[in-house]
């Protein structure tokens, strides 16, 4: 199953944030943590662990404000409440990998 998500990266780490905490896409990372992600023109390979801790959560959220602006902004304004964020960690299960979210 193919998701396009916005992603952000901070100090170095890639993160995902969902507008949703029952986003389908943060259910099917919580079963299955192992992902694909295609930026560009590359593919790598990451294990995904969702995050709820409120700091993480803020800080994703100011760089995605950062990055993505008013769009960000608008989708913040309309969720209930704050939502996990997804931090990527780089993986070498690519080739068992059998999951892609773009």
């Amino acid at each position: 199953m193919l998701s396009s998500l916005w992603v952000v990266e901070r100090n170095g780490e890639v993160w995902l944030r969902a507008h949703r905490s029952d986003a389908s896409w943060l259910e099917r990372l919580r079963h299955s943590p192992e992902v694909l992600m295609t930026r560009a023109a590359s593919r790598r390979a990451f294990r995904a662990e969702v995050v709820e801790k409120t700091l993480f959560v803020d800080r994703v959220g100011e760089a995605m404000q950062k990055k993505y602006g008013s769009a960000f902004e608008l989708a913040e304004n309309l969720q209930d409440s704050p939502s996990p964020v997804s931090r990527l960690v780089a993986s070498t299960a690519g080739s068992t990998c059998n999951r892609s979210y773009p």
